[in-house]
């Protein structure tokens, strides 16, 4: 999970593979993992669990529910992809999507888990297609492709069962946006004047936010809205119309958060009225906002000069909260994939011994962020300590 500068990285953590560019595994059928109730209760503000799917190789979150069912992916030693889900209580349920294949690059990608525990993302066979899948609650798996298409990538489902994502045609340059609703019905569509059209979220009115590009020629990612009508407005946070801007999320009110490269990357929230807000957390020289809450919390990451790669939490007010991962590999970088509206973020990281990704889970006090006597602005609180389960790792 190195940084990949600008597009290269953006595209692998909005596909699903920001920590999947790297190897991983599938095969076998699905199991039920009854692990201990150690989770059960909840870890003290400021901590984490840090866990891995039994016998993986790499453990990769990808999202997280309102009830802190966490959806991901994993590695096994044939090198390939499967699906897990992460109940409150730790037991972890492993899923394979009918037909992926099982070698290298390979296999099954959940992307989204709404309130009611469906889960939608995509899948990847032994040719290399992408198809896109949506799981029931009772592991029904259901497969679907959007006509014309010869690969498509989930990026999210609300919580009506609306799935958004992306498609590539015969074009192997072109990139178009599509929806679909829970009766199967599929619309591509695409930013007007856009050569590439991604989504990369979806809140529960069906608002999309996602990038898009209006030429194959090195000219910037701009953000967009498409609205549940299919009304689609473009933007650009001031100062970064010149380079990339990147569009992860969107929250139940329709703001938005992603980053954008002016020199260094910066984050951005987006509210409903238009007006765009740039924020950087103290002495951060490169920030990637990657989820936002219905409280308008934001979580991400960012770089400085002491963490090479470190965690922040923004809230609404602009309060930051900051910790780093303390055996995370050198030059590596976290991954935050999901928070809930409690706060409870998801993601993983690669250890330096052996160098594998696990998933965590993560629990902030979030403490003054939600203080009306405090103005915002740079207010930072670090918090002092972060708590690893240990012993919640896989054990080899």
């Amino acid at each position: 999970m190195n940084l990949v500068p600008r597009s290269s990285f953006v595209i692998c953590s909005v596909i699903g593979i920001a920590g999947l560019c790297s190897v991983w595994a599938s095969a076998g059928t699905a199991l039920e993992h009854n692990a201990p109730d150690r989770f059960a209760q909840e870890p003290p503000d400021g901590s984490f669990i840090v866990f891995d799917v039994p016998a993986a190789l790499h453990t990769s979150p990808l999202s997280i529910n309102p009830a802190g069912v966490i959806a991901g992916t994993y590695g096994d030693s044939n090198g390939g992809l499967r699906g897990f889900i992460r109940a409150r209580d730790g037991s972890i349920t492993t899923f394979d999507a009918p037909g992926a294949g099982t070698l290298l690059y390979q296999g099954t990608v959940p992307r989204g888990i709404n309130p009611e525990g469906v889960i939608a993302g995509h899948y990847i066979t032994f040719d290399s297609r992408y198809h896109g899948f949506v799981r029931t609650p009772d592991g029904t798996i259901t497969s679907f492709d959007v006509p014309g298409a010869v690969s498509i990538f989930v990026t999210g489902i609300n919580p009506s069962g609306v799935i958004a994502g992306g498609y590539r045609d015969s074009n192997p340059q072109r990139l178009h946006g599509f929806v679909r609703t829970p009766d199967g019905t599929i619309t591509a569509f695409d930013v007007p004047g856009a050569v590439w059209t991604f989504p990369s979220g979806i809140n529960p009115e069906g608002e999309i936010t996602g990038y898009w590009q209006r030429t194959f020629n090195g000219t910037p990612l701009l953000g967009f809205i498409r609205t549940a009508d299919g009304t689609v407005t473009g933007f650009d946070p001031p100062g970064c119309s010149l380079t990339n801007t990147v569009t992860p999320s969107i929250n139940p009110a329709g703001v938005i958060t992603g980053s954008c490269i002016r020199g260094n990357p910066s984050g951005f929230v987006r509210t409903t009225d238009g007006a765009i807000t740039l924020f950087n957390p103290p002495n951060s020289v490169q920030t990637y906002p990657q989820s936002i809450n219905p409280a308008g919390m934001i979580a991400g990451v960012y770089v400085d000069g002491v963490n090479p790669y470190a965690l922040f939490v923004r809230s609404q007010r602009g309060i930051f909260i900051t910790f780093s991962i303390p055996d995370m590999a050198p030059g590596t970088m976290p991954g935050v994939n999901g928070i809930n509206p409690s706060g409870v973020l998801t993601g993983s990281y690669r250890d330096s011994n052996p160098g594998r990704y696990h998933g965590l889970e993560g629990h902030g006090d979030h403490g003054d962020a939600g203080d009306d006597d405090h103005d915002g602005g740079n207010e930072l609180s670090t918090l002092p300590k972060f708590v690893p389960r240990l012993s919640d790792k896989s054990v080899e």
